[in-house]
C-alpha cells in the first residue's frame, strides 16, 4: 500500500542557497567597493591636476627666483673673489701722491718696476722737502725701504729727486683691507 501525505513536506537544505546568496552580497560588496576607490582616485587625480595648473605661474616664478638668487650668489662670490685677488698699488699711490707737497706740479713720473717696488720722480724739490718726503714714506706700515736714487740740481735751491720705495706686499694688503673695512 502506498501511503500519500498530503499535509507532510520534505524539508528543502536551505544552505547552498544561503552561501549563494552571501557569496553574491560579498561579490557585489566587493564591486561596489572597487568601484567607490577608482571614482575616489579619478577625483583626486583631476584635483591635482587643477591644483598643477593653478600652481604653474607659481613655480614659473619660483624658479625664476631662485635662477635670481643662484645668478646674486655667483655675483657676491665673485665680487669677494675680485676683492681678495685686487692688486693694492692703486690703492696706495693716492696715499704717497698725498705726502708730496704740490703734487700736482712736483710729480715728473710714477712707475711700478716690480710688484713691490717703484720709482718716484720730482722736481722743484728742496733739500728739506725732499728729507721730509723720505721720512714720511718711511713711516708707512707698508714701506720697507726708501732710497735716494738721484739727486741733480735744477736751480740754486730746487733739485729733481729720483727715489725707490720698497714695499711689503703682505702689508699692503692688509692696510688695504684695512682701510676698506
Amino acid at each position: 500500500m502506498i501511503n500519500i501525505n498530503f499535509f507532510e513536506k520534505k524539508k528543502v537544505n536551505v544552505l547552498p542557497y544561503l552561501m549563494i546568496t552571501g557569496f553574491l552580497l560579498l561579490l557585489g560588496g566587493l564591486g561596489a567597493y572597487f568601484y567607490l576607490m577608482q571614482e575616489n582616485y579619478i577625483k583626486a587625480e583631476a584635483e591635482s591636476v587643477a591644483w598643477i595648473e593653478r600652481e604653474t605661474d607659481n613655480v614659473l616664478l619660483s624658479k625664476q627666483m631662485q635662477g635670481v638668487d643662484r645668478l646674486t650668489n655667483e655675483s657676491i662670490t665673485t665680487q669677494e673673489t675680485l676683492v681678495d685677488l685686487r692688486y693694492p698699488m692703486v690703492y696706495v699711490t693716492e696715499e704717497i701722491a698725498s705726502l708730496v707737497p704740490d703734487e700736482g706740479d712736483n710729480v715728473v713720473s710714477f712707475q711700478l718696476t716690480n710688484p713691490a717696488q717703484f720709482v718716484l720722480t720730482l722736481e722743484n724739490m728742496t733739500v728739506d722737502q725732499g728729507s721730509e718726503l723720505v721720512n714720511d714714506l718711511g713711516e708707512l706700515p707698508y714701506v720697507t725701504q726708501v732710497n735716494y736714487l738721484r739727486l741733480e740740481s735744477q736751480s740754486e735751491s730746487n733739485y729733481l729727486l729720483e727715489l725707490t720705495i720698497d714695499m711689503n706686499e703682505e702689508r699692503l694688503r692688509e692696510a688695504v683691507s684695512g682701510d676698506d673695512d
